[in-house]
């Protein structure tokens, strides 16, 4: 990470990234840490993120997608498509998120720029994926069962877990805008996502309920031998 990049502790995480950095948010094998540094060496992960009113599946290509639930979401990713030159910015201050809201959970980046053309080839930019940049909540929540987490912040979820304290970032999120119905995962690609869920659930406390109420949907719970990671995301 650059050194001008900041990540302060407070109520709630904040991340800032450099000029040269952008904020990229993962929702499919790319939540694998592991996997994605294999990818962009000069990636950090810094938390666990939601985004709001946009539903998860697997496409009819077999890979992970996200899908807006209301057309008001993908005006705004029409007008952000194509750019990740405002990822990053503060869009709307800390709020609140109640458990159970429809919206997509996924591991949020810090990445130079000099590695986003790497990531595109891998997200399949050529190939159906579309680039946008959209607005994700930072979730504070660090993972249970590791003392105070891999950055080192303090949960933002409540005692019985029903909310957490987030702040809104802007990110560069990879979708495919034409293949946006159900479909099966291929192969090796459920390996790839149990990885990504592994990694998602215990160094970062991706809800449980969101992963047996939607993860699980697609991808059955398996052992993960394959080393490979691609689309999307």
């Amino acid at each position: 990470m650059s050194q001008d990049s900041s990540l302060s502790q407070s109520s709630t995480l904040t991340a800032t990234p450099a000029a040269d950095e952008i904020l990229y948010f993962a929702y499919g094998p790319n939540m694998s840490s592991a996997a994605m540094l294999r990818r962009c060496p000069g990636a950090v992960p810094v938390a666990l993120a939601y985004l709001p009113g946009w539903k998860w599946l697997v496409n009819e290509r077999g890979f992970a997608n996200v899908v807006p639930l209301l057309p008001s979401a993908f005006d705004t990713f029409r007008a952000s498509r194509g750019s990740s030159s405002s990822s990053g910015s503060s869009s709307g201050g800390n709020k609140e998120v109640l458990r159970g809201e429809d919206g997509v959970y996924g591991v949020l980046y810090l990445l130079p720029e000099r590695e986003e053309s790497m990531l595109d080839v891998y997200e399949g930019v050529s190939e159906g994926f579309d680039k946008a940049v959209l607005e994700v909540e930072m979730v504070t929540a660090t993972p249970p069962g590791s003392d105070a987490g891999k950055s080192g912040y303090s949960s933002g979820v409540d005692e019985d877990d029903k909310a957490v304290r987030v702040q809104v970032v802007k990110a560069l999120v990879y979708l495919d805008q034409e293949r946006v119905s159900d479909g099966r995962p291929e192969g090796g690609y459920v390996g790839w996502m149990n990885r990504g869920i592994g990694e998602a659930v215990g160094d970062w406390g991706m809800p449980a309920w969101y992963v047996d109420g939607v993860l699980r949907r697609y991808i059955p719970a398996e052992d993960d031998d394959d080393e490979g990671v691609g689309m999307e995301s």
